[in-house]
């Protein structure tokens, strides 16, 4: 694993781990002013903060300003110390994306996946993370290691509401769905050419493709969806 490639991972790793601190921290601080809301109603207005509304839907709570309020150093409230913890995972948080976004302007693929609508420093730093280039031999490798291959599989289908549903072949399937009293029949297998999604690994069995980097191509492709890109 070259360098380069190997401090990106660690950077990432280091985003994650402040990222998740800092939101459980928030949560706490959440946790504490709400519980002191209910034994005190005014308490979130006292100091400033009510839930902002539109057609009686709150869009933003007030503990969300709240910790934002935290964010600028405009209170301490309702835990100086957690308070405090906030801050501090909040401000690692920023040097590691920092961080992240230097080390991904020399690679070699950001300038593309860059211009690519829907992929940010983030998930574009955490993909590549995992992807080493050195060591594909191919585009097929990457779809390998994260999980995306196919395996032969087998199509099932329903007469009376139209349900069709490809599983892996050897998967033990009794033709029962959602929604119908029908069961449905195998109708074409992988001597057809059929083929289905890799399956998730069994309990106490090693997977053989990289967790992480699949859950970073689902959040990428959720994120495509909503930038609408082609």
């Amino acid at each position: 694993m070259n360098e380069d490639f190997s401090l990106l991972r660690v950077i990432v790793d280091d985003y994650d781990a402040a990222q998740r601190t800092r939101i459980a921290k928030g949560e706490q601080i959440r946790a504490i002013a709400q519980g002191r809301d209910q034994q005190d109603p005014g308490y979130l207005a006292s100091l400033g903060f009510v839930d902002e509304e539109e057609d009686g839907e709150v869009l933003k709570s007030a503990a969300d300003f709240l910790l934002e309020a935290i964010l600028r150093n405009e209170t301490d409230e309702p835990s100086p110390s957690l308070a405090w913890a906030f801050r501090q995972q909040h401000a690692s948080e920023r040097m590691a994306f920092s961080k992240m976004d230097e080390n991904l302007e020399p690679h070699p693929a950001w300038g593309w996946m860059s211009a690519v609508r829907g992929v940010g420093p983030t998930l574009g730093a955490k993909l590549l993370s995992r992807l080493d280039i050195t060591k594909a031999h191919n585009a097929s490798s990457f779809w390998s290691y994260c999980g995306l291959t196919t395996v032969p599989g087998q199509e099932w289908h329903c007469e009376k509401c139209g349900w069709v549903a490809i599983f892996p072949e050897g998967y033990n399937v009794t033709g029962s769905h959602k929604g119908c009293k029908s069961l449905a029949v195998k109708r074409r297998g992988f001597v057809d050419g059929i083929r289905a999604a890799q399956p998730k690994a069994e309990k106490g069995q090693k997977r053989d493709y990289d967790a992480f980097a699949k859950k970073t191509l689902y959040l990428l492709a959720s994120s495509w969806l909503k930038a609408g890109s082609k």
